[in-house]
């Protein structure tokens, strides 16, 4: 077991976590996380600091066995505490851990454990300046390697997390040094998805792994000396318990990211459409210095001032390119602060009614990553112009040759809407003036009918609303019955409500003339006069 996994170790069966170990030693959690992945280790201080507070031999902290009379014994050869003491296992106050750090300075403590810690260190310091010669910073890190094993070093676009036993665990993106699953704890939760790209060579593999996705090539070449072999392409995870090289994961507050990668950092607008990974405000993203072919770049998706979401991604042809500041869409940061400076606002182009219709209901039933705020701005968008769209141009507007089927997207949503505002329903009788025809004409009838259905008072009371016109009040009753008539055990308690509510004045007027429509049925309801009340 190497040093930073028993720091790990002991340090849990303490029930502290790395910021209180941080706090008690006087150091931030971002350097116990170091020490804990291996990428550093602590000094000296620290080190006779932690074996007190876990009540170890520093000897034993750092995994060189005693014997004799000091074995069993605290870091300062006292005796354990008896069971029953003031202090509870693991409790680490303000003041015990001043007194700790205070003590793990006294010079008599100093000079008696140094003796002790040379050899420890000795052979720590042996262990980091004999690791794979050679290794790639891109290849993965083997894991739950114990005390003496050789590791290359650990690459920035590293995920570690702890498995069952407490053993850190390591994936890096690039190539592996074996097959799936890279000597680490990862085992599927689901089938794997495989699929072949431009290169006939590889075949792509999405692995969901519990909290970790892995997007994985395996790649198969007689001509190459190696055969075949697999390289990581996409890590990602929104689950607590996977951390970066430099202490982030999901749940750091945006002051710890600032913290660790600072200035380094681009700003990027949210991502729209869908696959997103996680819900998001925005998002940053880091990347390598390296132009070639190993280019890789994290990126931090933040939700209310924490990290929602982690991707650790190859950039392949798109280089460091891929997230450099275009001051449209990605901003540099400065003094810990997006740089909105130079902001530039993008090319926009004209866009009539219906293509605004359009936009809106892509969005709407497409993009995954929409706030409440965006989704009433689609919906609002959506209504407000269905009494000029053109329903010929709509469909043009989508696939080529699914013409209908990009018209009939919308008139099935509306159709089954299960709640609607006031101005929505006025909207949505409005839309009757469109230029809707044949089987257009059907299913938007279908639409005002479910409307009718969830408010039969409201809907009747918006028809006398339409002062400008009253044949488009007419025609819409007559539509919302064609509509109801698919759906006789909706249409009647609707119709029973409307007469026993009593609308009065003009409002009772157009419920008279609905009711009386729905007593002479579809054959004869266009024959059915206007009542004077109405005008």
């Amino acid at each position: 077991m190497t040093l930073g996994e028993h720091i790990q170790q002991l340090r849990k069966k303490q029930g502290l976590s790395q910021e209180a170990l941080g706090d008690a030693l006087g150091v931030s959690r971002q350097a116990v996380s170091k020490w804990e992945t291996g990428q550093t280790l602590p000094d000296t201080s620290n080190l006779l600091a932690m074996a007190e507070l876990f009540r170890v031999s520093a000897d034993d902290l750092a995994g060189k066995k005693q014997s004799g009379a000091g074995a069993g014994r605290g870091a300062a050869g006292g005796a354990e505490p008896a069971s029953g003491a003031a202090v509870s296992e693991g409790a680490v106050t303000p003041d015990t851990a001043a007194d700790l750090h205070r003590r793990g300075h006294r010079k008599v403590f100093f000079l008696v454990m140094a003796i002790c810690l040379a050899a420890c260190l000795g052979g720590l310091l042996l262990w980091r300046l004999h690791r794979v010669p050679g290794a790639s910073p891109d290849s993965s890190a083997a894991a739950g390697q114990s005390a003496g094993e050789t590791a290359p070093a650990l690459s920035e676009f590293t995920f570690a997390w702890a498995d069952e036993a407490g053993s850190t665990q390591h994936l890096s993106l690039g190539m592996q040094k074996d097959f799936f699953p890279y000597g680490t704890s990862l085992r599927l939760t689901e089938r794997d998805w495989s699929y072949q790209g431009d290169d006939t060579r590889a075949v792509h593999h999405d692995a969901d792994c519990g909290g970790l996705h892995l997007t994985y090539a395996h790649v198969t070449d007689p001509q190459d000396p190696r055969g075949e072999w697999e390289t990581a392409e996409k890590i990602s995870s929104i689950a607590e318990g996977y951390a970066t090289p430099r202490g982030i994961g999901v749940g750091s507050p945006r002051a710890d990211l600032l913290d660790a990668y600072g200035d380094e950092l681009i700003y990027c607008r949210k991502e729209t459409g869908s696959g997103i990974l996680v819900r998001h405000d925005c998002y940053y993203a880091w990347q390598s210095l390296d132009g070639g072919a190993g280019a890789a770049a994290i990126l931090f998706y933040m939700q209310d001032g924490h990290v929602a979401g982690l991707r650790l991604e190859l950039l392949g042809d798109r280089g460091t390119d891929a997230y450099a500041p275009d001051n449209i869409f990605r901003f540099p940061v400065k003094g810990g602060e997006p740089d909105f400076s130079q902001r530039v606002e993008p090319d926009t182009e004209v866009v009539d009614q219906t293509r605004a219709v359009y936009i809106a209901f892509t969005a709407l039933t497409a993009d995954e990553n929409l706030s409440a705020e965006e989704q009433y701005e689609k919906r609002r968008t959506i209504f407000q112009n269905l009494r000029v769209v053109d329903w010929q141009e709509y469909g043009a507007l989508g696939e080529a040759g699914k013409e209908d089927e990009t018209r009939g997207a919308l008139l099935r949503w509306l159709e089954t809407l299960g709640d609607f505002s006031r101005d929505e329903l006025l909207e949505l009788q409005l839309g009757c003036e469109s230029n809707l025809d044949g089987w257009l004409s059907e299913d938007y009838s279908s639409a005002l009918a479910n409307a009718f259905f969830l408010y039969p008072i409201e809907f009747t009371r918006l028809l006398a609303d339409n002062e400008g016109s009253l044949e488009n009040s007419r025609t819409v009753v007559l539509h919302t019955l064609y509509g109801a008539e698919l759906s006789p055990e909706r249409e009647q308690p609707a119709l029973d409500t409307v007469e026993r509510f009593g609308l009065t004045g003009r409002e009772g007027a157009w419920a008279d003339y609905l009711l009386s429509c729905a007593g002479a049925g579809l054959e004869n309801a266009a024959k059915v006069p206007l009542p004077e009340g109405v005008r």
